[in-house]
């Protein structure tokens, strides 16, 4: 049997063909994607969700989805548990070419996230001041240590690679001597080959839950390849708390261009109403003091408006004082769905080693439907799955095939 593409098409239509009801190809969806946009879009968003969902897909089915709808140039890594792929598009119905790097976080669909957050921190090095030689030794003493979560640094350092940066070759003007960097290539390398030709190819990074951890460190660590290519926009989806505030003003600074017009932010991390995993880590100042960075594209409860509320995080005290009791509201939630979790499983394992689940299932009422028993799945977990925010993204298309 051929396989039949399921990504970048309708979320229903995908559920329909991972249930089997379908045995024809259904075509892809037709949604733009302007190429070079640096403010929010939902059609950019669109894509860039499929792209974060299909990182969770094994290799082959990667590759072969990602050329069903047109992406030609095609780099993956795996590297000790940190997965990713960038790939380049010759543009959507005339919108462009662009470049998609998407990384791969936890499975959504387990309880494994919240055991995947360790609360160390580690030192992230500001590589941007290595060649800056108009710093004066003590102003650069006075700079701040930037610190970041320790399990997504190690994350991002495992799969980045050895290219070396222009500024570093510019250093050396000794004729016939090199400079290299010996290791095991890696996103670095990729981007600098895929750029190799033409460094004006739009470059979006993106990821769900520790993807998009992952996503918001390779941005930062890009800024210092800024002679060959440049970051347009990052879209990160249900991300965790990733850097501290020293770091998180860093990249705001970098991503964010003010204008008589306002303020246009090129980081846009989009959040489900009540999906657990961005209110974590906890904010304990001082002990767990793990910022976002901005800007906040938030999908509440009712999306029948179809309104994205945008907005940055942490302002003063009082949005402090009140974004603590909001995450200590969803994370009283979860302890007590996941209670409820723990005790229908047992319960469905009782009825299982009894037999009266086989007998309910044989029993046909409720208009000759069948009788399920399944263990409860918390809501704060079940929002948080890229397969939520696609649905969401959807209700804001003016989908047409």
């Amino acid at each position: 049997m051929n396989y039949l593409c399921k990504y970048f098409r309708r979320l229903e239509d995908r559920e329909q063909l991972e249930r089997g009801k379908f045995d024809t190809q259904i075509p892809p969806l037709e949604v733009p994607f302007p190429a070079g946009e640096t403010a929010y879009d939902v059609g950019i968003a669109w894509w860039l969700a499929q792209c974060s969902s299909l990182a969770y897909e094994n290799k082959i089915t990667v590759v072969t989805e990602l050329k069903d709808v047109g992406f030609d140039r095609i780099f993956l890594f795996d590297t000790k548990g940190t997965q990713a792929f960038l790939a380049s598009h010759p543009g959507v119905n005339g919108g462009g070419k662009f470049a998609v790097l998407a990384f791969r976080g936890t499975e959504q669909d387990s309880i494994d996230i919240l055991t995947d957050i360790n609360c160390v921190t580690r030192l992230f090095p500001d590589e941007n001041l290595l060649e800056n030689t108009e710093l004066e030794k003590k102003s650069t003493e006075k700079l701040p240590n930037l610190y970041a979560h320790g399990g997504f640094v190690e994350g991002i350092e495992n799969i980045w690679g050895t290219a070396i940066r222009k500024e570093i070759e510019d250093l050396n003007n000794e004729p016939n001597v090199g400079i290299e960097w010996l290791g095991a290539p890696g996103v670095s390398n990729a981007l600098l080959d895929l750029y190799k030709q033409s460094n004006n190819i739009p470059l979006y990074l993106t990821g769900h839950s520790l993807g998009g951890a992952l996503a918001t460190l390779a941005a930062h660590k890009l800024l210092v390849y800024k002679e060959s290519f440049q970051v347009t926009a990052l879209y990160t989806f249900g991300s965790p708390r990733t850097v501290q505030q020293p770091l998180a003003d860093k990249i705001n600074e970098k991503f964010e261009k003010r204008s008589d017009r306002g303020v246009n932010f090129r980081s846009h991390r989009v959040v489900n109403f009540i999906d657990v995993v961005p209110r974590l880590p906890p904010r304990v100042p001082v002990l767990l003091d793990f910022r976002h960075i901005k800007n906040l594209v938030y999908f509440p409860c009712d999306r029948r408006h179809k309104e994205q509320a945008t907005g940055n995080e942490v302002k003063g005290f009082c949005d402090a004082i009140k974004g603590f009791l909001g995450d200590t509201g969803v994370l009283l939630i979860l302890m007590f769905e996941f209670v409820l979790s723990q005790a229908t499983r047992l319960i469905c394992t009782v009825l299982a080693l009894v037999g009266i689940r086989r007998a309910l299932k044989q029993r046909k009422i409720f208009k000759q439907k069948e009788i399920e028993i399944e263990p409860y799945v918390p809501r704060t977990l079940k929002r948080h799955k890229i397969s939520e925010y696609i649905r969401h993204l959807e209700t804001d298309l003016p989908i047409s095939r």
